[in-house]
């Protein structure tokens, strides 16, 4: 009989959760996440491995002999990656800073004379450590390929050529020899000495790199908790808007001071923590403070204008707006290999210019002041549109108001 009645109070009180809108909230957003994160990721990330054409390589090359026929042999065969020549390598250099290349190969000037001279050349791969995983790893793939076909082209150019110049010592089947065998034999062996079979030595430079392998990881933690934290404060300011002031307008108004003063307060303990795990910024505490006040606050005021305007249900944008963020920033699959709706779709989140930024604060390379300006934008657009929304919700309190009344 005692267990009976606990099975009915069980069953009472799972009645009354289910019975609470709370509850029902709680599942829908587990199924949300779920079903959001599963539909776009696979959708973005379906084909990313077919798009490798979409990476770019700068071909440098300095020589105007072999290394020029071994530019144009590269850019026929290569395919798989978009090769384009650059004018110089300090030129190329910056565009690689800038990520508009992903891996810069060399060939320097001297490249014809040594392998006349029978001495090991060398060629140079840029790989730009600055962009995602994926394409880094991708280049040193590209690299190697790169660096075996040279070495058994000019192998066989010059196995050939050395059979040639034997051809001219070693007389035909039954004809007189016209040099003494004393000659003919050192002639072959130092011939079979000039055959290597890595003529050329292929040497990867990391360029734009960390040593710490943590470092690489914090544009996507930057990116990730700063848009979780700012979504999760944009819903509980919203609530609590309908407690403390009647006034919309004085309480938008005080809901955006809490916006500027938390983020510079809580960049200012980001940062510092960021420091105190050794974190190696190359850019000043101030620049680097500044920048993460900016991606806070834009993330707050692109996360509030969903609440505002469609109120809690309005977490079901922002949960769609975090995983297409998470997808489109470039810190886990480079923009340029997803498909071009997701890129699209990226120029307009906050979340692709925080990951830029935070690349150029970790690695040293690009500049900060275009991102510093799309994210002001996107701020100073989503904050705009909320402010359209309080005006029509006044307007539209006073009309109903007034329709009672009559």
């Amino acid at each position: 009989m005692g267990k009976s009645r606990k099975g009915v109070v069980l069953l009472e009180t799972l009645q009354l959760y289910l019975k609470r809108p709370e509850t029902l909230i709680g599942l829908g957003a587990a199924l949300i996440f779920q079903l959001v994160f599963i539909i776009v990721w696979l959708t973005a990330y379906n084909g990313v491995t077919d798009r490798t054409g979409n990476l770019h390589i700068g071909l440098v090359n300095e020589d105007k002999q072999q290394g020029a026929t071994l530019s144009e042999e590269m850019k026929k065969r290569i395919t798989a990656v978009n090769i384009t020549s650059g004018e110089s390598l300090e030129e190329s250099q910056k565009d690689m800073d800038n990520n508009k290349i992903d891996m810069i190969i060399h060939i320097p000037k001297d490249f014809s004379q040594n392998l006349m001279s029978n001495k090991q050349t060398e060629i140079t791969y840029y790989i730009n450590q600055s962009t995602s995983m994926l394409t880094a790893r991708a280049m040193e793939t590209i690299a190697k390929d790169i660096g075996d076909q040279i070495n058994s082209q000019v192998f066989l150019t010059k196995r050939d050529a050395i059979s040639a110049s034997l051809q001219q010592v070693i007389p035909p089947q039954n004809a007189q020899p016209t040099s003494p065998v004393s000659e003919i034999i050192p002639r072959i062996s130092e011939a079979v000495k000039q055959i290597n079979n890595h003529p050329v030595k292929n040497t990867i430079v990391q360029s734009n790199s960390v040593n710490n392998f943590s470092f690489t990881m914090v544009p996507l933690m930057i990116v990730l908790a700063s848009f979780v934290g700012a979504m999760v404060m944009s819903m509980q300011l919203q609530q609590a808007s309908r407690y403390v002031i009647k006034c919309k307008w004085k309480s938008f108004a005080v809901r955006q001071s809490i916006n500027v003063v938390w983020s510079l307060l809580l960049s200012l303990i980001t940062v510092s923590f960021l420091l105190l795990f050794q974190v190696e910024l190359q850019s000043s505490f101030t620049e680097t403070w500044l920048f993460q006040s900016f991606t806070f606050f834009s993330f707050l005021c692109f996360s509030q204008l969903f609440v505002v305007v469609f109120g809690n249900p309005g977490m079901l944008f922002n949960i769609i707006a975090l995983s297409l963020q998470l997808v489109t920033c470039g810190a886990i699959v480079p923009v340029n290999m997803l498909p071009d709706f997701f890129q699209a779709i990226g120029v307009y989140l906050p979340a692709t210019y925080v990951a830029n930024g935070y690349h150029t604060i970790i690695y040293g390379a690009g500049d900060l002041m275009p991102e510093v300006s799309w994210l002001l934008a996107i701020a100073g657009t989503t904050l705009l549109l909320s402010v359209f929304q309080v005006f029509f919700l006044k307007n539209k309190d006073r009309n109903t108001s007034q329709a009672e009344v009559a």
